[in-house]
């Protein structure tokens, strides 16, 4: 269980188009959860981060306002979050120790974001129910997309991450 002090929840990449009709079915039931659970993380107290391409603007991004208002806006210029971003130290000088990861583009972004916040010192914890590969339409078969979010979740295991349900981390979440 995680105090909600020292955590700080990123959510990565959340572009519209993965929460309307051009996102699979896969893509929208993972933008529901982020949308149904991030406002209880907020009220827990864990800070909340939205993490967004330099391509995007916060206008476009997935999230709703009801999300978007209490998530500091952090624009990215590489597939990693902390890259180029100060994002590791605006996260440091809140004193929060503990990462959750949740978005979109598994195999990239959200690989390179765990990796170098691991490297960074953080303890970091991916929600498994809120992460996606955030392809639009079907462009690949759904079984090969879940062979790689798999597979890389499998990576980042290897590098120290804790992939775990929120109810793990949150008990009252259930």
């Amino acid at each position: 269980m995680l105090k909600p002090y020292q955590t700080a929840c990123l959510i990565v990449d959340c572009q519209s188009a993965f929460f309307d009709a051009q996102g699979t079915l896969r893509t929208r039931m993972v933008a529901e959860r982020i949308e149904r659970d991030v406002p209880l993380l907020r009220q827990k107290g864990v800070a909340l981060y939205s993490v967004f391409s330099k391509a995007d603007s916060l206008e476009v991004a997935g999230l709703s306002d009801n999300v978007r208002q209490y998530a500091h806006a952090v624009r990215k210029q590489h597939e990693s979050a902390f890259r180029g971003t100060g994002l590791g130290n605006l996260i440091k000088n809140a004193h929060r120790k503990n990462i959750i990861l949740m978005g979109f583009h598994t195999t990239t972004c959200m690989r390179l974001s765990a990796g170098d916040a691991i490297s960074a010192g953080f303890n970091v914890y991916i929600a498994p129910t809120h992460v996606g590969e955030g392809q639009r339409g079907r462009s690949l078969p759904s079984q090969e997309i879940a062979h790689r979010e798999e597979s890389t979740l499998l990576q980042l295991q290897k590098k120290g991450a804790k992939v775990v349900p929120l109810s793990n981390l949150f008990p009252s979440m259930k």
